[in-house]
């Protein structure tokens, strides 16, 4: 196995030889070592040698472009309701309702959807 540093390579060893500090080979996660195996098996794929896909926020490891994507629009992209009269945003759904009917008076619920 090729390793890209020599960091990397110093993790791979401590990781099957159990020795801590336990560093992921992969991603550079540190875990306790009831955890290193699950984490380095289920996680960073590392035994699996498969591209991984690493968050650029959290860093967390996806195995697939597909989990990677939901994982970014579910944990880091904050969901904004539109008013559909003005340019208006808002956080929650009863915030864009409150808006709705406070600064656009008349318009339906039918309207406003």
């Amino acid at each position: 196995m090729l390793l890209p540093t020599k960091c990397s390579f110093f993790a791979h060893y401590r990781l099957h030889k159990s020795k801590s500090p336990y560093i992921c080979p992969e991603c550079g996660g540190v875990c306790r070592a009831a955890h290193i195996q699950t984490h380095v098996k289920d996680v960073c794929c590392h035994y699996a040698r498969k591209i991984g896909y690493k968050c650029p926020q959290c860093g967390v490891v996806y195995g697939g472009i597909t989990s990677i994507k939901s994982h970014i629009q579910d944990v880091h992209c904050e969901a904004f309701h539109k008013c559909p009269i003005c340019p208006m945003a808002f956080k929650s759904a009863p915030s864009a309702h409150s808006h709705i009917y406070t600064q656009h008076p008349g318009v339906s619920n039918q309207q406003a959807k």
